[in-house]
């Protein structure tokens, strides 16, 4: 069966080949591996680096291939590809673009908990979604659901004491189980049960819904197969934050997340400076070139113009 990914799950799922490629292999053993997949070697004007060359080889494969690639190194991006699923019902309109993205199944008495978690999540680059909230009362509620539950990056289950009384919350334990996505149980009176019983839980007693929400975050950051996206999520949105308080934070816990690469960085210095908002904003500079001064990469200056791309040159 081939496989189709769209252009963010693609970045995902190259992501953990490299640096596996990194780890395992020496360089005359990179290109002997891919020469034997008649993937020809990438064309450099100049000199290049190892991860150059690994991200010159991936670009020229298909995702079959990818994903072949992926299982030969014994890693798992099952994920990181669409699934029957996804491809018949499509991905949910409610999903903020960039976000990360996480289900949040509740029952109707946690409505409350659950919109605040909504809300506070959205802080860290989350888009959660919570169906008794986002779903339009015209819409098809059932479909919508469904959408979300095969697009999601991770699950949420508030778990009350009547958590199992709904005729849909153990369903969609379910299909996240199948679907073999992180779960974060969180304990608000119920212990994990069933198929969440295995899963450590979160426990709310005494805690706000930004605590919960930070939980969650150093939960996603923590795991293998879910941290590569958060990073990823962190270094599109900080540039379109809504405010200087929201960039700030975003590029503070970007920093606390241990294994974020120079590339990562990189990044995130050219959004910035992309943005002429953000490029004349001394708080926001001040957060961001200290830590770019530590990675050795030179910072952007305040006001100063975006930086022209070849495209920008070209005659019109």
């Amino acid at each position: 069966m081939s496989h189709f990914m769209r252009a963010i799950d693609r970045v995902h799922a190259e992501r953990q080949p490299i640096k596996a490629f990194d780890d395992q292999m020496e360089w005359h053993d990179i290109e002997l591996f891919f020469k034997r997949l008649r993937i020809p070697h990438p064309e450099f004007g100049g000199s290049y680096t190892l991860t150059e060359l690994i991200r010159g080889y991936l670009a020229g494969s298909s995702d079959d291939i990818l994903l072949d690639i992926a299982h030969q190194l014994g890693l798992d991006i099952a994920s990181e590809k669409p699934n029957d699923g996804l491809i018949a019902f499509g991905d949910s309109k409610y999903w903020l673009i960039d976000h990360f993205r996480v289900f949040i199944s509740h029952v109707h008495g946690a409505k409350e908990q659950a919109g605040a978690l909504h809300h506070a999540l959205k802080r860290y680059a989350i888009s959660a979604f919570v169906a008794h909230d986002d779903i339009e009362t015209s819409g098809e509620w059932r479909e919508e659901i469904l959408r979300s539950l095969m697009s999601m990056d991770a699950f949420v289950a508030i778990l009350t004491p009547d958590f199992n009384s709904s005729s849909w919350t153990d369903q969609e334990v379910g299909v996240a189980v199948a679907r073999d996505v992180l779960l974060i149980p969180v304990n608000k009176g119920e212990n994990p049960y069933g198929f969440l019983s295995k899963y450590q839980a979160l426990l709310s007693k005494g805690l706000f819904a930004k605590d919960v929400a930070a939980e969650v975050f150093r939960t996603i950051c923590a795991n293998a197969r879910t941290k590569g996206r958060m990073i990823e999520s962190l270094t599109r949105t900080i540039s379109t934050g809504s405010d200087v308080s929201e960039v700030l934070f975003r590029i503070e816990r970007l920093n606390g997340i241990e294994g974020v690469g120079v590339e990562d960085w990189e990044r995130v210095r050219e959004n910035v400076a992309g943005n002429a908002a953000l490029r004349s904003s001394k708080q926001v500079l001040d957060g961001l070139n200290g830590i770019l001064r530590e990675k050795k990469l030179a910072p952007v200056e305040l006001g100063g113009s975006k930086p022209k791309s070849q495209d920008d040159e070209i005659p019109f």
